[in-house]
């Protein structure tokens, strides 16, 4: 078998310059001998104001929380033979309990909504290798052992009800929580039989092969085979012990054919039959009865491997059972394909209500982390006209796939953004990045540890522990903090339109127009934004007729020194620092 995770990690933690408008500012030391701030210090945040759910999907900002590396806040579930942190692929003890004890800091950090790794039962083998990142099922109706008391274990809907006293705790602080679901595949529980060539991977084959449990090959009495009998290999509870409920065609060898995609096993994982009605009836079943714990949405993983009608049925008994409870219940998809018009299948009609914007993802890396031409997120901004969809927000106003779109520069599938960077000044680019991601449609969803500055060659070495809660000296996440108040205070960076204004041909000037029409003229709001994403300070005119008149006093926002500019003939004459930002708003 081929595992996934099988590497060391390296945490590199770099504290850098604190900057407003300019990227210059007074550096400052951060320890981590303590966890958190000393009383007086970091980030200070009003008191929580409790809530269930969101008027509008575009007000929140997403944490991203793998949970097993976040914060170990309940020795008493880490699994036995949990002895190293040090190793990638195992438990590392982060748990429920770790995200509850740091309710605020993800609040210190600006999020107002948080997306955790899956919470249902993983395989286990050799001591814990592999699942602690929640992707491999073994029973995806029951809350993993390891995120709930230990004392819990051996009851499952104890565990179920804590699960849903975690989401009450999150609501209860202002936070809303999104669970990660798996309809794709499950852990690797089932081989192939002969003829196939290989028990784990056979090759692709449009005829497909037998199947049998791993338990059937290699029963627990068998010596030699501790993965087995320490582990969970064993067959599956209903209805996912019915060898019928999945696939059997071997690996995916082409990830570009269509039927591969869908019918193979990714990556060694079985392949669960969603074409199948009963199988169908199954998954919809239980992930309804997840969302009785209260969660407010659900990110859905590998959509694109899965046939598309299938989100015609699930998604609609999910949006059908939230209009019960009148939530604005969310459904976003991740569909690993850097196009709009390739994934747009996947927000029509009654499917998905969002997508997480790969598009972007791969634009931000050509244009922040290797100075590329900014006329790239013109082409991506473009491109989202194919998002248009019914949208987000089941018992009440509706938004569109477009608008609601989930930005990211980060992601726990893809090496971290500071490791992608080949024109020097990282942590400089990291920030402006940011600072797009921040201001731009759509909603921004900020991966843990990218506020730590963090490196990661690829996804397992970007997976690592939290090094400390401290919000003090550290310049991204001060940036995070503050873009988050200035979106939050300004409606046309939520749920505003788009228009660019400027852009280039390389490093330099984007420039783009929010502007939001409420039903009360009172309540209008135009913005203007213009990122520099070069090395050197640039004084560029910019046309803004459209969002302001001759003789209109625009102010920097973002600057501490509220720099003032003056439309005349219809443009404005900014000068933006090296890797900075201007947020102009009329006084």
């Amino acid at each position: 078998m081929k595992f996934k995770n099988s590497v060391l990690f390296v945490l590199v933690f770099s504290l850098f310059f604190i900057f407003s408008c300019e990227p210059e500012g007074n550096k400052e030391s951060g320890g981590v001998e303590d966890e958190n701030d000393a009383p007086g210090t970091g980030i200070i945040v009003d008191p929580p104001t409790s809530r269930v759910k969101t008027d509008d999907w575009r007000d929140e900002i997403i944490y991203f929380i793998m949970t097993d590396r976040f914060k170990d806040g309940d020795t008493s579930n880490n699994p036995a033979g949990f002895t190293d942190r040090s190793k990638i692929h195992y438990y590392h003890g982060g748990d429920l309990q770790g995200i509850m004890a740091q309710v605020d800091y993800i609040r210190k950090v600006g999020a107002t909504a948080i997306w955790i790794t899956p919470v249902v039962s993983n395989i286990i083998e050799d001591n814990q290798y592999a699942a602690y990142h929640g992707y491999w099922a073994w029973d995806m109706s029951t809350v993993n052992e390891n995120l709930a008391p230990g004392s819990m274990k051996d009851n499952t809907t104890d565990r179920f009800n804590y699960y849903k006293s975690f989401v009450d705790t999150m609501h209860d602080n202002g936070i809303l929580v999104i669970q990660d679901v798996v309809v794709n595949h499950m852990g690797n529980i089932v081989g192939y039989g002969s003829p196939a060539p290989d028990f784990w991977d056979p090759p692709y084959s449009s005829t497909g092969y037998p199947r049998m449990f791993v338990e059937t090959k290699y029963p627990p009495a068998t010596a030699g085979n501790e993965w087995v009998t320490t582990g969970r290999r064993t067959i599956p509870p209903a209805p996912f012990n019915d060898l019928t409920f999945y696939h059997n065609r071997g690996k995916i060898g082409n990830y570009d054919n269509a039927t591969q995609a869908v019918y193979g096993d990714m990556a060694g994982l079985d392949d669960i039959a969603t074409d199948l009605p009963a199988v169908r009836t199954a998954l919809i079943d239980i992930y309804t009865k997840w969302m009785e714990a209260g969660i407010d949405g659900f990110r859905l993983d590998t959509v694109k491997h899965v046939e598309s009608s299938f989100w015609d049925e699930f998604s609609l008994a999910m949006r059908v059972n939230a209009q019960a409870d009148s939530k604005k219940f969310i459904q976003f998809g991740e569909a690993l394909i850097g196009d709009h018009s390739q994934t747009a299948q996947y927000v029509s009609g009654n499917r998905l209500d969002s997508l997480l914007n790969f598009d972007l993802f791969y634009k931000i890396r050509t244009v922040f982390a290797q100075g590329g031409a900014t006329s790239k997120l013109t082409d991506e901004l473009s491109n989202r006209s194919s998002l248009r969809n019914i949208g987000i927000g089941s018992g009440g106003a509706e938004i569109s796939a477009q608008e609601g779109v989930i930005n990211f520069v980060d992601n726990h599938d893809d090496k971290r953004f500071l490791s992608s960077v080949s024109a020097g000044n990282g942590e400089l680019r990291l920030r402006n990045a940011l600072m797009y991601l921040m201001t731009t449609q759509g909603i921004p969803c900020i991966y843990y540890n990218t506020e730590n500055d963090v490196l990661g060659a690829d996804n397992d070495l970007g997976r690592v522990d939290m090094p400390n809660f401290k919000t003090s000296g550290k310049p991204t996440l001060t940036l995070i903090n503050k873009l988050s108040t200035i979106r939050k205070d300004n409606i046309a960076l939520r749920r505003g339109d788009i228009v660019k204004l400027k852009d280039s041909t390389g490093a330099g000037i984007f420039a783009f127009g929010r502007g939001y029409v409420d039903a009360v003229p009172a309540n209008n709001q135009n913005m203007i934004v213009a990122i520099n994403t070069s090395a050197a300070q640039i004084t560029e005119n910019i046309a803004v007729s459209t969002y302001a008149s001759d003789g209109d006093v625009l102010e920097d926002i973002f600057s501490d020194a509220k720099t003032a500019v003056t439309v005349s003939s219809g443009e404005i004459t900014a000068t933006i620092p090296a890797f900075g930002v201007c947020i102009f708003k009329k006084q």
